[in-house]
């Protein structure tokens, strides 16, 4: 048996018993231990968090402190480990639970949309308690079906999962037959639940906080096809087990016969829509996969100490880099700034912080760079600790 199988044998084994005991907890100390349990990874993923910290970063860019960054990396973290734990409680998810602890709010969004006869798409993005939103779309009176992608490396959990999911109402559609089982429930008028933030390689490229990030065009093009109504919604934790479901005006489609540009429209709206969500719960949003990966923009920072044949050197290297990108339809932006060191005191203490910085330990703010310069500007700065910039060197610390 190979070390994948033995994890999720025992594996299974520990979530039936960790459900069972979390099941009879209160379901707001469950929603503590949850918080508690975010405050751990923070400490303890320190890849994942600093991709967090950047990506926050570049979403809000200047409009928001170095310090409020930090502090809603920690508050997604906490929503986190409540949006896990949640995992646990799916089983108890029936009315009685959703009029105890979900508000839903536009449901008559909802109504209309069934009304038309053409079948609802929810779409939404990686945000909220995943899991238990999905039960919930399936326990508000209508048939609700959810695409799952099949985790080869783990089929004990992940039937263990699909189980709560199927006793808890959600008709799970698998790769196996995808196309032909989403088009008839659409003509049945049956709901789909979707999301389209991560569109991966094939994917459409849309402004998402003002730069390009790759978003998923299969529920626009379902409903460009079929006439199906979509309605995006965005689930969002008021308080402890707390959770409200808000549902934004059914999509208005633009159509004007040509079919990608059509596509882009439509999704250039949708991401309108959720960006505003983010912007108002930014602790909701799924922070820590690398966003703007398939953007066709990048940034190239030269960093120079101002002595001819280092910048030479790193103009050579940052040409290379642009010339290779540009082969893969990439632009390379490159921006060139002399570092000055106030004094040699203040170089030395700047490589002396340097090595305690670490790969993910620091968390981008370049604090030690911004106190021992005195030329580098606050925009270049910003730019440096960006997720997609590369930093070509020529500065001599010895």
């Amino acid at each position: 048996m190979s070390r994948t199988s033995i994890l999720d044998y025992w594996g299974c084994i520990l979530v039936k018993l960790c459900g069972w005991l979390i099941r009879r907890l209160p379901v707001n100390f469950v929603a503590f231990l949850g918080r508690r349990i975010g405050d751990i990874m923070y400490l303890f993923d320190l890849k994942h968090r600093a991709i967090a910290y950047a990506n926050i970063k570049v979403a809000f860019g200047e409009k928001v402190t170095l310090a409020q960054i930090r502090k809603t990396t920690r508050e997604f973290y906490r929503n986190f480990g409540q949006n896990l734990i949640d995992i646990f409680l799916v089983p108890l998810v029936n009315e009685d639970y959703i009029q105890k602890h979900i508000t839903i709010e536009n449901m008559e969004y909802v109504k209309d949309a069934f009304a038309k006869g053409k079948g609802v798409i929810f779409l939404g993005i990686h945000e909220g308690s995943w899991e238990l939103s999905n039960v919930i779309g399936a326990n508000l009176g209508f048939a609700y079906h959810i695409l799952i992608r099949p985790q080869r490396a783990y089929p004990r959990l992940e039937g263990l999962l699909n189980l709560y999911r199927r006793k808890r109402g959600c008709r799970l559609i698998t790769r196996k037959n995808q196309t032909r089982r989403l088009i008839h429930a659409l003509k049945n008028n049956d709901a789909i639940g979707m999301t389209f933030d991560q569109g991966g390689k094939a994917g459409v490229l849309v402004d998402f906080f003002g730069r390009p990030a790759s978003f998923a065009t299969g529920a626009i093009r379902l409903a460009l096809k079929y006439q199906a109504v979509i309605v995006p919604g965005f689930f969002l934790r008021t308080q402890r087990a707390k959770i409200k479901i808000i549902f934004s005006p059914p999509l208005e489609l633009k159509k004007t016969g040509d079919l990608e540009s059509d596509i882009r429209e439509n999704l250039a709206t949708l991401v309108s829509i959720f960006e505003k969500f983010i912007t108002q719960y930014p602790r909701e949003y799924l922070w820590t996969y690398k966003i703007w990966k398939y953007a066709n923009r990048k940034n190239i920072l030269i960093l120079s100490d101002g002595k001819a044949g280092h910048l030479r050197q790193s103009e050579s290297l940052a040409k290379f880099v642009s010339a290779y990108f540009k082969e893969k339809g990439i632009v390379a932006d490159v921006k060139q700034q002399e570092v000055r060191f106030k004094h040699r005191l203040a170089r030395l203490a700047f490589v002396f912080s340097a090595m305690f910085s670490g790969k993910y330990a620091c968390q981008g703010c370049l604090a030690c760079l911004r106190k021992c310069s005195t030329s580098v500007s606050s925009c270049l700065l910003s730019g440096l600790s960006e997720p997609d910039t590369l930093c070509a060197v020529s500065i001599c610390v010895n």
